[in-house]
């Protein structure tokens, strides 16, 4: 049976939507195919849109159809989830002209390296200067805050983290470096990835049932000085020595605020908002 989606692989970005979208995070230089420009525009996108998970948690559908992305993200001001902002990000790049492709990861955050799980993490590759560097503004609270040169075991300094690459049982590991130990993000390979593929994966980890993204209302966000998260109504920050400030919303309107003012994102005008927004607050 023919699966049929919304993904046109070869749209491309309007010059309009372009323009809207380095509005929405504040790029006002000018653009080249540099590594200078795909470094400002991970930066910009990392500290500007959050990772989160309203849709799913609200029951409401997740298209990742590019113009759906668009609308979404750049015109109702709110963020998204891996297949949302890295699908964007890809057509910002293929729009300026940069040479990038998805990729397909085996997400294993807080698991054994030996597990497998399924793939339902997307990423981008960039080949630029003959180098290829990975990009990813879609992985929450770990998201990457600058491109990583794809190369073995070198360790790499970003804004925030410590990020290596290590091969281990035919995988490619991307890894962060946290309180000096390293912690395993997610498992992958080079291989072509297609985004019908990414339309299945997405509407597994949007709609199942058991799946964290439907059960846990989760948001994330780079700071110049650290990281913020949101795990249902429990808020934290992360200053860049990896001192964690920790906190709870205690109403909903308290949970609001922290959407709204600290992951910078329009709540949806959606009837059930308070009424799951209830749910997550009875949560512990």
């Amino acid at each position: 049976m023919y699966l049929k989606t919304q993904f046109d692989h070869n749209f491309m970005l309007t010059d309009s939507d372009l323009a809207s979208y380095l509005n929405r995070i504040g790029y006002t230089d000018t653009l080249d195919i540099s590594f200078d420009t795909l470094s400002k525009l991970n930066f910009l996108h990392a500290t500007t849109i959050p990772f989160e998970n309203l849709n799913p948690i609200l029951k409401k559908p997740v298209p990742i159809d590019i113009k759906s992305v668009v609308h979404k993200i750049v015109f109702e001001n709110r963020g998204g989830y891996c297949f949302e902002q890295n699908t964007l990000f890809y057509h910002v790049l293929k729009k300026i002209g940069f040479d990038v492709n998805p990729l397909f990861a085996r997400v294993i955050w807080s698991m054994p390296e030996y597990v497998i799980t399924p793939l339902t993490h997307l990423f981008l590759k960039v080949n630029l200067d003959n180098t290829t560097f990975l990009v990813d503004v879609g992985f929450g609270a770990q998201s990457l805050s600058q491109p990583i040169p794809f190369s073995f075991d070198n360790e790499h300094q970003t804004t925030n983290e410590t990020i290596r690459i290590i091969e281990k049982n035919s995988f490619l590991i991307m890894q962060t470096k946290l309180k000096s130990v390293w912690k395993s993000m997610y498992k992958f390979s080079l291989q072509e990835a297609f985004f019908e593929d990414f339309e299945v994966a997405n509407w597994y980890t949007s709609t199942h049932p058991n799946h964290i993204f439907t059960n846990q209302l989760m948001m994330a966000i780079i700071a110049v000085d650290g990281r913020h998260t949101l795990n249902n109504k429990h808020y934290s920050k992360y200053d860049l020595e990896g001192n964690i400030f920790n906190s709870s919303a205690k109403t909903i309107e308290e949970l609001k605020l922290l959407i709204t003012q600290i992951f910078k994102i329009d709540l949806p005008d959606y009837e059930n908002l308070d009424e799951q927004l209830e749910v997550i607050m009875m949560k512990p």
